[in-house]
């Protein structure tokens, strides 16, 4: 690999970096480390949401296999939809927070300490957890018909 397409580990860690010295967004100022796990977990909270969506959209319409009852009237599912729905609240709102005091880094020209560092990559292997958990309550609502139909 020709050295000119190559990034040395301290760019990674905050350092300068071709990037931030001629863009001005916050995705270029920040350390691409601290950064990393709050990005890719954001766009898994985007699917989790997108994949509720299309169980609300499957539901309707569909009968419980064995009682004939209109599938979205079940209680159970009102709960699975309900716990998805605060875990993709709850997330987001920890998305949104964590972005805003990164950014507020980025305004004041400062550099977060190695504690918000760590903090912020928690933040997103919790966003990732939850939207995880949200997917897996969507598998457990919509069973095996959402695979075949």
């Amino acid at each position: 690999i020709p050295a000119h397409r190559t990034l040395p580990l301290g760019c990674l860690k905050g350092g300068p970096s071709p990037g931030n010295e001629f863009h001005g967004s916050p995705v270029y100022k920040l350390p691409t480390y601290m950064k990393f796990g709050i990005l890719i977990s954001s766009a898994s909270l985007g699917i989790a949401e997108g994949m509720l969506e299309e169980y609300l959209e499957f539901i309707v319409g569909h009968t419980a296999l064995m009682s004939g009852a209109a599938a979205s009237a079940d209680p159970i599912q009102h709960l699975k939809v309900a716990e998805a729905r605060v875990c993709l609240t709850a997330a987001g709102a920890l998305a949104r927070l964590t972005c805003n005091e990164m950014t507020a880094h980025v305004n004041a020209g400062t550099l977060p300490s190695d504690t918000e560092r760590t903090r912020y990559r928690a933040h997103g292997a919790h966003i990732g957890r939850q939207a995880w958990h949200v997917a897996n309550l969507i598998w457990d609502a919509v069973m095996g018909r959402g695979v075949y139909e």
